[in-house]
């Protein structure tokens, strides 16, 4: 009888033995994060406030680091609640409770930030496909019969159609426009953090669709399934940022007409792009399925 094929989860955590000092300079990445996030939360508190909310940052950006692999399995749990996909709603995969979404609604004559909750269930899709291209890509082996480049191709194509195309679309577009005039420079701090993680993101992407062009022997294997692995952590990595850092900087610093900007804007966006992303999350249910088999 041949070797079982590991489950996602189970290839996630044989995985995360290998990234230890991967941890480190995140780490330090992280404290950077937190340091200019509490920095330009202190602003409008003058000087003395931006000296000490940058040294509070600083502190809390740290214990993003340490505190990696503890909010990594808390990710995976919640998308563990979330096996059964629904084709039905909005967000496949998306399951009431889960996310910011779970977060208890604002008092009375507080805007909703809807645009954020969205934003949030479409990590957890990200998240949900990232964890199925390294469980793919850990079962590869050289040589095999059956060709993979295929199967590579439709993971590129999600993360390109929909991560790029349309998630941080809108980040981009519309969030981070709009944060921009509120006061936060996309030239530097945390706006400026996430863009360029953005562009990271595209970087390795294209590396795994040139790879895959290459050859799939014992000698070149290891470099793409290196190459998944990092996308997936850094995927991972950065939605983490983004949900302990900037969203909640968006939630506290907006004023309610800027929140209510962006969630016109990106119901417009979402309104114009319904093909494009039911097609990415149709290929998403394609690619996950069958890995949990």
């Amino acid at each position: 009888m041949g070797k079982r094929a590991m489950t996602p989860d189970e290839s996630e955590r044989a995985l995360q033995k290998k990234d230890k000092l991967g941890h480190v300079a995140n780490d330090v990445i992280d404290a950077s994060v937190g340091a200019v996030a509490g920095g330009a939360l202190g602003i409008l508190a003058g000087p003395v406030g931006m000296v000490a909310g940058a040294a509070v940052g600083a502190i809390a950006g740290g214990l993003l680091g340490h505190q990696a692999d503890n909010e990594r399995h808390e990710r995976e749990d919640r998308t563990s609640e979330i096996d059964d996909i629904s084709v039905e709603g909005e967000f496949f995969g998306a399951k009431k409770g889960v996310g910011i979404s779970s977060s208890p609604p604002p008092p009375e004559g507080e805007h909703s930030f809807e645009a954020l909750a969205v934003l949030a269930r479409e990590h957890r899709e990200m998240e949900r496909v990232a964890l199925a291209f390294e469980a793919w890509a850990t079962r590869l082996k050289p040589d095999a019969a059956e060709d993979p480049r295929p199967q590579c191709a439709r993971f590129v194509d999600f993360f390109r159609a929909f991560v790029a195309d349309v998630h941080h679309a809108k980040e981009e577009g519309i969030l981070f426009e709009v944060l921009d005039r509120t006061g936060f420079s996309r030239q530097s701090g945390p706006i400026s953090v996430m863009a360029h993680e953005h562009n990271v993101l595209d970087g390795i992407l294209l590396e795994i669709e040139e790879l895959a062009k290459g050859g799939w022997g014992a000698a070149e294997l290891p470099r793409l399934q290196e190459r998944v692995q990092t996308y997936a952590d850094v995927l991972r990595r950065h939605i983490q940022k983004e949900e302990t850092v900037l969203y909640p900087m968006a939630e506290a610093r907006m004023s309610p007409p800027s929140k209510r900007e962006v969630d016109v804007r990106c119901a417009t966006f979402t309104e114009q792009n319904e093909e494009a992303a039911q097609l990415a999350r149709s290929l998403a249910r394609e690619l996950v399925t069958p890995s949990r088999a």
